[in-house]
């Protein structure tokens, strides 16, 4: 019988284990020389991020292997040929090895997509039915995306998950346009005071399914509401009422949101930190200025694609929201040098987009009063100069992306120039 020898190195991360016949001459004639080479991938492609190869060449036969090393492999490779002792053949060790690690995998695990659950299902050897037992092992998962659900049977699932995984802080429903409010509710039969955050981008949420639902998420700290077609009052008070904590509002394309809806957050939500409502072409000035008046710990705001925003809007920001640190005001096309200065001078500002705003002449401000700043995007500014950017990259020194796409006035040799000047920096033209 031919002996296998083990030569591995199981102490370091990242060591290839491999098996290795001595008496090449006892294999099988049938087989030819081609057997060593022969390989069965049993988990390739595998969730591990941090596998290497392990590979075992093929004697027909082989004594015993005690015990399998720890291992850091992407890819396990075994003969189907290869037999261990007189009973265990590879293919079943293999699939022993392949369980442990999936199962190891799962319990490392803190973000999981419902659509990878039938790989783990297959990693384990488990039914196509078997939820319950890939789950279990999930202990450590904190946040659950279940965005790509696009089939109603899906959603059958949603109380099991949410049941076994007792620990989630955070669940996506983005797009998942098929929820209605029976499957949420039966998702949350008791309240989960853990639940910080809750993603309904894309949903279609009635102001009936928040009323049941805000009780159960005492905790709740962040919700996106976004690309809903009806009127959010109703639903921002009855979050104002049951989840006191909420410091984020996410409030994307709601083609119904107005000024006075901004005035209702200000006084609903006084503590707000985030606030994200991009999009909304009947917002102007006057919701800022509510926003800026009462919501003073603000600390980010994206007002992307708000068309109405003025420097007006900007002065209110940057004179009582000093704690801003990022503002997004890409295709803000009212918005000039004026308002720049405002938030320059009054701001640690930390993040800065402006692409496309037209009107823009210079970054002065910028360069002289945000010496903390790590991302500018300035994309479509035509009127902003070489030499301003170059003064700007120069005194920003922990600037560490900056998006110059559309910038007519730079040449591909001044970009090249700046590449070579700040190659810490990430250019992106």
């Amino acid at each position: 019988m031919g002996a296998v020898s083990a030569n591995s190195s199981s102490s370091t991360k990242g060591a290839i284990v491999s098996f290795q016949p001595q008496y090449a001459e006892e294999m099988s004639s049938q087989e030819g020389d081609d057997a060593q080479l022969r390989t069965h991938r049993v988990m390739e492609g595998s969730p591990i991020s941090s596998m290497r190869a392990l590979q075992t060449p093929l004697p027909m036969t082989a004594k015993v292997i005690t015990a399998v090393p720890a291992i850091d492999a992407r890819i396990l490779s075994f003969s189907p040929f290869t037999k261990i002792g007189e009973t265990l053949s590879i293919s079943r060790a293999a699939q022993a090895l392949q369980k442990n690690l999936f199962q190891h995998h799962l319990q490392q695990l803190t973000v999981i997509k419902a659509c990878d659950i039938p790989r783990y299902q297959k990693g384990l050897g488990l039914p196509s039915d078997n939820w319950a037992d890939v789950l279990r092992h999930c202990s450590n998962v904190r946040h659950l995306d279940c965005e790509t659900y696009q089939k109603q049977e899906d959603l059958l699932l949603l109380p099991l998950f949410i049941r076994l995984l007792p620990h989630l802080t955070s669940i996506s429903f983005h797009k998942l346009i098929i929820l209605n409010m029976k499957e949420l509710l039966d998702a949350f039969p008791t309240a989960r005071p853990n639940l910080q955050s809750v993603d309904f981008y894309g949903v279609e949420l009635t102001d009936e399914i928040v009323k049941e639902c805000a009780p159960m998420w005492p905790g709740l700290n962040h919700i996106d509401i976004s690309c809903n077609p009806h009127n959010p009052s109703v639903k921002l008070q009855y979050l104002a009422e049951f989840c006191p904590h909420i410091r984020s509002l996410a409030l994307q394309f709601c083609g119904t949101l107005r000024d006075s809806n901004l005035e209702a957050i200000s006084s609903l939500f006084p503590k707000l930190e985030h606030l994200d409502i991009e999009g909304n072409f009947l917002v102007s000035d006057i919701g800022i200025r509510f926003i800026a008046d009462r919501c003073r710990s603000l600390q980010s705001i994206k007002l992307k694609r708000n068309h109405d925003i003025t420097d007006v809007a900007l002065q209110a920001l940057a004179t009582t929201c000093t704690s801003l640190r990022h503002i997004d005001l890409t295709h803000c096309n009212k918005i000039e040098d004026v308002g720049v200065r405002y938030l320059a001078e009054n701001c640690d500002l930390l993040s800065l987009e402006l692409t496309g705003c037209k009107n823009l002449t210079s970054l002065q401000s910028v360069a002289a009063h945000c010496p903390n700043l790590t991302y500018l995007s300035i994309g479509s500014c035509r009127s902003i100069s070489y030499s301003e950017i170059w003064n700007l990259m120069k005194k920003c020194s922990k600037l560490n992306y900056i998006y110059l796409k559309k910038c007519k006035q730079l040449s591909k040799k001044e970009i090249t120039s700046l590449k070579v000047a700040f190659p810490k920096c990430r250019i992106v033209n």
